[in-house]
């Protein structure tokens, strides 16, 4: 499922499309387990061959060639931040798979390092949006279709901002 526009989003609201909306971003309910985990499985797919190519999936891989999720179910080490924490905490773009257009920021072991970096690319916050989306519809509905999201609502924001995770919410 691809996420809407802003603008695109708004005129639905206007015009009252409330179907249209729900099936964008709630159509996943209706999803058969066969049907979620085909997406899933495609999704893991295309994230492990942008991994691959990048110099930070080289560095982890060390050399082992990957064919198929289950190779990289079998070959890929577990990891920890630590292990990808030269790359992030430096910011280096090149080594990535994919370009940021953010970096967010967190404590790191309850402060005894001072932050932990994590990239944001455009289709992670297009993703972003799409499930804040979901969860701001159905936090309000009690039926299909129910959307009480109204264009120009407002909401009060009391949390961290950017760099910080939180911070997302009023950007997107």
């Amino acid at each position: 499922m691809k996420g809407m526009d802003h603008m695109h989003f708004e005129e639905l609201l206007r015009k009252k499309k409330y179907e249209d909306i729900w099936e964008e971003y709630c159509g996943f309910l209706d999803l058969s387990i066969q049907e979620y985990m085909h997406i899933q499985y495609r999704l893991l797919e295309e994230q492990m061959l942008n991994w691959l190519v990048s110099p930070l999936g080289q560095s982890i891989m060390q050399g082992k060639n990957l064919k198929n999720i289950q190779d990289f179910r079998y070959l890929v080490p577990l990891t920890t931040y630590e292990d990808y924490a030269d790359i992030l905490l430096n910011r280096k773009e090149e080594d990535l798979p994919g370009k940021p257009v953010t970096w967010i920021e967190t404590t790191w072991e309850a402060g005894r390092h001072p932050v932990k970096c994590a990239p944001y690319t455009q289709e992670m916050l297009q993703v972003f949006k799409n499930n804040m989306m979901a969860c701001l519809i159905l936090a309000g509905s009690e039926t299909r279709n129910d959307v009480v999201l109204r264009p120009h609502d407002k909401a009060l924001y009391g949390v961290a901002s950017l760099p910080y995770a939180t911070g997302l919410l009023p950007v997107w």
